[in-house]
């Protein structure tokens, strides 16, 4: 067990840093396997670690003022079990300007227990300014559990910092409300930062809304949000999204961009494959390798393309929904570049649309092709 903590001087948190090595195992509620964190004025969580202590505890807290950075990087495999219990935590939180958080671990997760998520990484600035996010793991996560995520990395303040996440070894999570991968960025009054995830390996959930990749941002400034992921992504809860992208910066210049490259399996109701979303005007792109990439029931689609700009889809996988829907679109300006097989209805919004079928290419509908 190893335990530091220190008030930073005039209402400031000082810096964080953690180097640990080995294999790390809690037992108990709110028992984190690394506990690393860094106060300003008026946030965090810091003395609130339950019965069960972390295995590896060190924070800095000040009164009002900024939090200084936050990083954590672990050699070795950690398990925890118990509700609460987060593989590692790791924040910078105050009510003026958060700092960086770092999180890297080489080895794998598992956490069991509700609300246990296996990586937690957050920079909160308050009114202020938050930082930079990001979150490193070379193997594979594991949950077990209601609300247990696997890698959280999220930004959030006046304005916001950049959210990086690269996840080598895929995850898997069972529970509702426990997607995978998750990155967020959200400015409350400026600008918010871009977003970058890149995932090599499988991801399975099997919870409701438990999505496999959700990324977004929201705020001002121009700014991107980008999912890279290669391997096969399968969800089989309600409202649970195989690749889930909101890019909701409002400056000119914006974007959302997909590539994924394997199979997409989404099984529950009102589910898409592949979703993106985005303000009037931001331009999201999605390209599809070789695959089979299939939605879900009710109201669910393999493509859900809502709002933005100039929207482009490049398909060269095999599309298919249960309820039917390949295809979905609402108020931008879409235009469906088809290398691969589409079968299903393809039904656009209201903006300037095309589908262009390539050579070699197959569609068949359902009985409904709308272009706007």
């Amino acid at each position: 067990l190893s335990f530091l903590r220190s008030g930073g001087n005039a209402g400031n948190g000082g810096d964080v840093i953690i180097t640990s090595e080995g294999a790390i195992q809690t037992s108990g509620e709110t028992a984190h396997g690394i506990h690393a964190q860094s106060v300003g004025g008026g946030g965090g969580v810091v003395g609130d670690i339950g019965n069960g202590p972390p295995a590896v505890f060190a924070g800095s807290v000040g009164g009002v003022g900024s939090a200084g950075q936050v990083k954590v990087t672990h050699t070795g495999g950690i398990v925890t079990r118990g509700h609460n219990s987060y593989g590692v935590f790791a924040q910078s939180a105050s009510n003026d300007q958060s700092g960086i958080v770092e999180v890297s671990v080489s080895e794998g997760l598992t956490t069991l227990g509700d609300r246990a998520h296996a990586i937690y990484a957050e920079s909160v600035g308050g009114s202020g300014a938050a930082d930079n996010v990001s979150v490193a793991v070379g193997d594979p996560v594991m949950t077990q559990g209601a609300a247990a995520q696997g890698v959280v990395a999220f930004s959030t303040g006046g304005s916001s910092g950049k959210v990086t996440v690269g996840l080598d070894g895929g995850a898997t999570t069972a529970g509702d409300d426990a997607t995978a991968v998750q990155a967020r960025s959200i400015a409350t009054a400026g600008a918010a930062g871009d977003i970058s995830v890149a995932v090599a390996g499988d991801i399975t959930t099997s919870g409701a809304r438990s999505f496999g990749i959700q990324a977004e941002n929201a705020g001002s400034g121009a700014n991107s949000v980008e999912v890279e992921s290669i391997g096969a992504i399968t969800t089989s809860g309600s409202r649970a999204h195989g690749i889930f992208v909101s890019a909701m910066a409002s400056g000119s210049g914006s974007s959302g961009t997909v590539s994924h490259s394997g199979n997409i399996s989404v099984s529950g109701a009102d589910a898409d494959a592949v979703g993106l979303t985005a303000a009037a005007g931001t331009a999201l792109v999605l390209d599809l390798g070789e695959g089979t990439v299939q939605g879900g029931s009710g109201d669910g689609a393999a493509i859900r393309i809502a709002g933005g700009g100039n929207n482009t889809v490049t398909n060269r996988s095999r599309l298919s929904a249960f309820s039917g829907t390949a295809i979905a679109g609402t108020t931008g300006n879409d235009m469906i570049d088809n290398y691969g097989t589409v079968l299903g209805n393809v039904v656009l919004g209201g903006g300037s649309n095309s589908f262009h079928n390539r050579a070699g290419s197959v569609l068949v509908d359902n009985g409904v092709i709308a272009l706007g």
